[in-house]
C-alpha cells in the first residue's frame, strides 16, 4: 500500500535479493538513515551497520516479519521506517523504528511513517507497538519513565511525538 500525505510518498521498501541488484537504492537508503541517526541522537557510531551486514537478516524470515517503509518528497529519501513482528499469526505486538534524520524532521514524515506502521499493525492484529527510541546517555532536560516502569530516559522529539499519539 502506498499512501500519500502532506507532498509525501509513503511505500513499501524493497527488500533487494542482493545488495547490487537494481531494487537496492531504497535499502541501501534506510541503511545510510539509520547510521545517521543513530550518530545524531546518541552521539556515537557504535551503532552502526553496514548493507552488508543487515541484508541477510532482512532476508530470512522465518521466524520474524520485518517490513520497511520509505517516505520521499519528491525523489529525496526523507524517513523510513521499519515494522517488525513475530512470523506467528497469533502474535499480539510488533516493534517499529521511524527514523527521520533532523533536517527533515517537523514537515510530516515522522508522522506519516508512524501511522503507516500503525496501520500494518492494525492490519496484521497486532495489540501493542513497542517504538524504539534512540536518545544521548545522561539526562538533561525533561525526562520520561519508560512504559517498563525502568529508570529514565530524556525526552526527543521522536519520544514527544509517540507520546501525543498516545
Amino acid at each position: 500500500m502506498t499512501i500519500v500525505r502532506d507532498h509525501l510518498l509513503i511505500s513499501p521498501m524493497s527488500v533487494p535479493p542482493t545488495l547490487d541488484d537494481p531494487t537496492a537504492g531504497g535499502f541501501h537508503a534506510m541503511v545510510d538513515m539509520n547510521n545517521i541517526l543513530c550518530a545524531e541522537e546518541t552521539g556515537l557510531d557504535d551503532f552502526a551497520r553496514s548493507a552488508e551486514e543487515t541484508l541477510p537478516a532482512w532476508l530470512d524470515q522465518t521466524d520474524r516479519i520485518k517490513l520497511g517503509f520509505l517516505a520521499r518528497r519528491g525523489d529525496e529519501i526523507v524517513g523510513a521506517a521499519v515494522f517488525f513482528t513475530s512470523a506467528d499469526p497469533e502474535a499480539i505486538s510488533a516493534e517499529i523504528d521511524v527514523m527521520v534524520p533532523r533536517e527533515h524532521r517537523g514537515l510530516g514524515a515522522e508522522l506519516a511513517l508512524l501511522e503507516r506502521c500503525e496501520s500494518e499493525a492494525r492490519e496484521r492484529h497486532r495489540r501493542s507497538l513497542q517504538a524504539w527510541v534512540l536518545h544521548r546517555a545522561g539526562g538533561s532536560g525533561r525526562m520520561i519513565r519508560p512504559a517498563t516502569g525502568w529508570g529514565e530516559v530524556a525526552a526527543t522529539p521522536m519520544s514527544d511525538l509517540l507520546e501525543a499519539q498516545g
